[in-house]
């Protein structure tokens, strides 16, 4: 026999109920989409994105354009921003700012371009079709070559790609918001792909990834792809010309080896890069990578892990990546009060260890989206960075700085660049701020000389991609926007 439910029980059961029933759907909810991550108030739910690899091939009207210097990937092909000697560049522009060579319309996101013989590389993400697009553009036109697209469906995280292929003459390998890794060849014909959530145990970041792959060769001159999944493996090295199927019709790569990930360190929005060091026995290759718990380097020869240093964390994200400065020394920076710090490698015992030898406030060398540029040699280099906001009063300003973070000069309150991109060229800076306007300084440790400034994207928003500069071509783009400008002397009207 049922006992009536009393008023101060039924007041009390009501509330139960209706958590219970909340709990339930929530269950449900994140059971049928399994994309969704929940980020308020609560932990992070693990991502996972299914792609629906390898995707379709399609030709655009395109040709590539004329053979310039190449931009491979993520700042160039020395990974440090700066292009090597090439043809000069204009030392100021008209009233209107370089000319404007191309410009085509992308999805929303910061990826950036690579260039390579005539071709521009760009991972697009097409939201209507819910599909990332790895796209070949001719560097002449700006029309498609050729595009492949794989349906993969992402809600808007600020944005959707945010990574610069890697390219050779013979090789593409780009990295997705959700941690798929295609290689394709040129002509964009399938090679491999990677899941690294589902294969390596990988963690989508926060705000979707930001590292950006690495090609590298062996002593036979056969290419690579660098890739620090920081899962079960803190770092892959992956073969791009071989393949061999799976049994969902993609093809994995084969790999020349794997880094060990004993400290269980996860994926940061930093990217891999490449540092030599020449000690008294031998000379050590290695790539080094922040990771969320501390910094590696992992021999290029067979990933071996060489050094580790930890703690180095920026919370909530870890985006600048490691610079080398020469000599062994290799300066890491961050956001969010982060700063800075100097490593010092050492031999010691026939291995390596990573000492601290300097501290940086934010206001001296600290950097919260870009990396900061290493310009000159390994005695008498200057840092070029922009100070972020922990700064305070120099916060958003260009700064020129010595290993010690003793400021040579900082550009001063007119000329404030925020999150902003910024290469060296031809003896100049280029540097972008957050509204689409491009400025051009003198990259100089005697003092901060404005050349030319001009609004390069009106009513620009959010103009924080990677730049790429191919002979006197500039490739820049806002959140909207892919541009390409002509940076070469022009003749007096």
């Amino acid at each position: 026999m049922m006992m009536p439910m009393s008023p101060a029980f039924g007041r009390l059961i009501a509330p139960i109920v209706v958590v219970a029933v909340a709990a339930v759907v929530l269950a449900v909810w994140l059971s049928g989409v399994p994309q969704m991550a929940l980020r308020s108030g609560m932990a992070e739910v693990p991502m996972y994105f299914p792609a629906g690899l390898p995707g379709t091939l399609e030709r655009g009207p395109g040709t590539p354009g004329d053979a310039a210097d190449d931009w491979g990937g993520f700042r160039g092909p020395g990974r440090d921003g700066i292009r090597p000697p090439g043809p000069p560049l204009a030392d100021r522009w008209g009233a209107g700012g370089p000319p404007v060579v191309w410009e085509v319309s992308v999805g929303d996101g910061y990826g950036g371009p690579a260039v390579v013989d005539g071709r521009v590389y760009l991972l697009d993400y097409d939201a209507d079709a819910e599909a990332d697009v790895l796209r070949c553009l001719s560097l002449a036109t700006g029309d498609d070559v050729w595009r492949r697209g794989y349906p993969l469906t992402l809600p808007s995280d600020h944005g959707y790609s945010r990574t610069v292929p890697a390219a050779t003459r013979e090789y593409v390998v780009s990295f997705s918001p959700a941690c798929h890794v295609l290689c394709t060849d040129t002509d964009g014909d399938y090679l491999w792909s990677i899941d690294l959530v589902k294969e390596y145990g990988a963690t989508v970041p926060k705000w979707y990834a930001g590292q950006c792959p690495l090609i590298d060769r062996d002593a036979d001159g056969r290419e690579y792809a660098v890739i620090a999944p920081a899962g079960e493996k803190l770092m892959i090295a992956a073969w791009c010309a071989f393949g061999t199927p799976r049994d969902d019709g993609t093809r994995r790569p084969a790999l020349k080896w794997t880094a060990e990930n004993p400290h269980g360190w996860k994926m940061t929005h930093a990217s891999p890069v490449p540092v030599t060091f020449r000690g008294a026995d031998k000379t050590w290759r290695m790539y080094v990578y922040p990771a969320s718990g501390g910094v590696v380097g992992v021999s290029r020869e067979d990933g071996h892990v060489l050094w580790t240093y930890a703690p180095w964390e920026v919370t909530p994200a870890n985006i600048p990546s490691p610079v080398d400065c020469g000599a062994g020394r290799i300066l890491l920076t961050g956001g969010y009060g982060a700063g800075g710090v100097l490593l010092q490698l050492r031999e010691n015992g026939g291995g390596l260890t990573a000492e601290r030898i300097q501290r940086f406030e934010p206001g001296q060398l600290g950097s919260y989206q870009q990396t900061p540029i290493f310009h000159g040699g390994a005695d008498d280099g200057r840092v070029y960075l922009v100070l972020p906001a922990g700064g305070g009063p120099l916060r958003g300003q260009l700064a020129c700085a010595t290993l010690s973070g003793e400021h040579l000069w900082t550009s001063g309150r007119a000329d404030r660049f925020a999150w902003g991109p910024y290469v060296i060229a031809d003896g100049k800076l280029l540097v972008m701020n957050n509204v689409g306007e491009l400025t051009m300084a003198r990259a100089s440790p005697d003092g901060y000389r404005r050349l030319a400034q001009a609004r390069v994207f009106e009513a620009g928003r959010e103009s924080w991609a990677p730049m790429a500069v191919a002979g006197d071509k500039l490739l820049l783009r806002d959140f909207t926007r892919l541009k390409c400008l002509d940076l070469s002397p022009q003749d007096e009207p």
